[in-house]
């Protein structure tokens, strides 16, 4: 009986310890402060939600502190003051003990980038692309580009496919593999005559807090284990033209998972779609080094699922695309992402902007 009391006692002991001494801080109380200070002092230079390109999410963690950093990407206009506002906001910061860890500009590349942070973790990132405004008085001119709609997610259910399916625009079908109907929602999906991608559940930063799929890819599998779960998704999904990342955090980052998945997807005549879930992603010039068709996410249409967020993001989309000829939406199959794009995919039409699939897009 005393042996056993003593046991509780020290693991009731550890975890006090633990809780106390080891366990990682939540500091997420600053990145909300950080984007406060930062939204406040970006009004007064007259910038807001409306100038958002792209914006991103990460959960990170380390030995002292967890957090989910944020990416954000505004359009400005030439002559927007980046010296003075990174004075201003730098002064505004230092009275919360928030710091700007770097800054850069880069007219040539037409973009300029500071990052903050709370005792040197890197906390908020911040981008500034100039892009030429029409001056209001004239009469918009808008230049035609091409925009692709990746649907992530399908295979769960069969709930909207019908819907999707009788959309009248391109859209591509990013189905999970090994789930109940994702086999019958490619078939279905070829037979309407829709583009069809893998989405293969790569692993996460924070195993945690995200749900693994079956079947997860991660950094600690062995080269043989990694294309045998890729061989049995690509045959779970036929049709396939191509492959993008199903969470992946972690997986995106290293470079030596993602060249085994490269050099078997290139085997197969296939393209990749990076979801752009981290910032320090190496896809992009991994994929250039191995010569791979490749594209990558511009916008995420429905981190919050409201048709008007929803629609708001599509106008985004267009923005970037009318910059750079083409871009990339990735949405979700939900009800609210479907009524958003058909009420407002002939709006966008008006404007210049063309559907296509993603095949089209890859370079």
């Amino acid at each position: 009986m005393y042996l056993k009391t003593k046991i509780i006692l020290i693991l009731i002991l550890a975890v006090i310890v633990y809780l106390i001494f080891l366990k990682p801080v939540d500091i997420s109380y600053k990145v909300r402060e950080t984007d406060r200070i930062v939204s406040q002092a970006l009004s007064r230079f007259k910038i807001g939600p409306a100038d958002i390109l792209k914006e991103t999410y990460e959960a990170k963690k380390n030995r002292k502190y967890r957090f989910e950093a944020i990416t954000r990407t505004y359009v400005v206009s030439d002559d927007f003051p980046f010296d003075k506002f990174r004075n201003e906001l730098k002064k505004e910061l230092g009275r919360r003990k928030i710091e700007v860890l770097a800054w850069e500009k880069s007219p040539k590349e037409r973009v300029s980038r500071l990052v903050l942070g709370f005792k040197n973790n890197k906390i908020y990132f911040l981008f500034f692309r100039t892009i030429k405004r029409v001056s209001e008085k004239k009469e918009p001119v808008f230049r035609k580009a091409k925009v692709a709609i990746v649907i992530d997610d399908f295979g769960y259910n069969l709930n909207n496919v019908d819907s999707w399916l009788r959309f009248e625009k391109p859209i591509t079908f990013s189905i999970l593999p090994n789930l109940s109907y994702s086999t019958r929602i490619a078939s279905l999906a070829n037979s309407y005559g829709k583009e069809i991608i893998l989405h293969l559940p790569l692993e996460p930063q924070h195993e945690d807090a995200e749900p693994q799929e079956p079947f997860t890819v991660t950094t600690k599998m062995p080269p043989k284990e990694i294309l045998r779960i890729l061989e049995r998704s690509i045959k779970d999904v036929p049709y396939l033209k191509g492959v993008s990342n199903h969470q992946g955090s972690r997986a995106t980052e290293d470079a030596g998972l993602m060249e085994i998945v490269f050099r078997e997807i290139k085997k197969r005549n296939l393209f990749f779609l990076d979801s752009l879930v981290t910032p320090n992603s190496v896809c992009q010039d991994l994929a250039s080094q191995m010569d791979l068709r490749f594209a990558q996410r511009d916008i995420f249409l429905d981190n919050t699922n409201g048709v008007e967020y929803i629609k708001n993001q599509l106008n985004k989309l267009a923005e970037v695309a009318q910059a750079k000829g083409f871009a990339v939406g990735i949405g979700h199959d939900r009800n609210r992402t479907l009524e958003a794009l058909q009420a407002h995919y002939r709006s966008l039409e008006s404007r210049g902007i063309e559907f296509v699939y993603l095949s089209e897009l890859v370079r």
